[in-house]
């Protein structure tokens, strides 16, 4: 066939062999079954640092309110339930303002051990002038690939976030 003086040959070989589709396929699977484990470890580690910037920010949140109110407030944990429950005093009874659990629905990050946080059950006070009791709360994930958490609390109201 000519085209514009040029010759166009066609080769009747043209194309894939079963063998380069069957070894492409393969190396896609390959390349697939590692980014999905790869992929798995990252949802994992994104839902702890999820936990953990949840409960710091109610601390933070909850620190501010106590100013602006001049009203005390406390968050005491329950590692048993995974939960704490956020109460403040506006007179001389604490009244409940939350109750949250950590983590989400179907998301397996829990206490791990006891905080550090004075009373029993462990309580974090926020006090009318910015400031908090000292201590710390230390979250696990339920894969062990996943580094654990520790949010600390200082006297002066700070709240740090790290994994151990």
């Amino acid at each position: 066939m000519i085209f514009l003086r040029y010759q166009v040959k066609f080769r009747k070989n043209s194309g894939f062999t079963l063998i380069e589709l069957l070894i492409v396929i393969a190396i896609i699977g390959i390349v697939a079954g590692i980014a999905s484990a790869n992929f798995k470890n990252y949802r994992d580690r994104t839902n702890m640092r999820e936990a953990a910037r949840e409960i710091s920010s109610d601390i933070q949140h909850y620190k501010q309110r106590a100013v602006s109110e001049s009203v005390p407030y406390r968050i005491t944990f329950n590692a048993g339930a995974n939960t704490y429950i956020i109460e403040k005093m506006p007179e001389s009874t604490w009244i409940t303002v939350a109750t949250k659990s950590v983590g989400k629905e179907k998301v397996p990050v829990s206490i791990d051990g006891t905080p550090t946080f004075g009373g029993s059950p462990p309580t974090l006070n926020l006090f009318t002038r910015g400031t908090t009791s000292a201590g710390s709360l230390i979250l696990k994930h339920a894969s062990p690939k996943v580094k654990r958490m520790r949010i600390t609390t200082s006297t002066m109201g700070r709240v740090t976030v790290k994994f151990i």
